[in-house]
């Protein structure tokens, strides 16, 4: 099999973990910035979408989102790379 069909598959994975260790002092922008420049596919439309319907603070440090709100943000940055 050539090596560009190989690899391709990787780009329609996704993976989300339970938490993001050594995020906790990354603001949820400081985190978007960072993962839209890792995947070709992202979506900054997708994710406002999802902040506002998640109305996740996206000005507070990871660390000091509630339980919650962090698997939401997560979800939203995961969803936004278009896998």
């Amino acid at each position: 099999m050539p090596r560009r069909y190989a690899e391709s598959w990787k780009k329609k994975i996704a993976y989300q973990p339970q938490t993001l260790m050594g995020c906790d002092s990354f603001t949820g922008n400081e985190l978007m910035v960072l993962f839209s420049k890792w995947y070709p596919n992202w979506d900054d439309n997708w994710l406002g979408n999802m902040v506002d319907n998640f109305e996740i603070p996206m000005n507070k440090k990871y660390g000091k989102l509630s339980q919650g709100n962090q698997q939401k943000l997560l979800a939203s940055l995961t969803l936004s790379r278009n896998a």
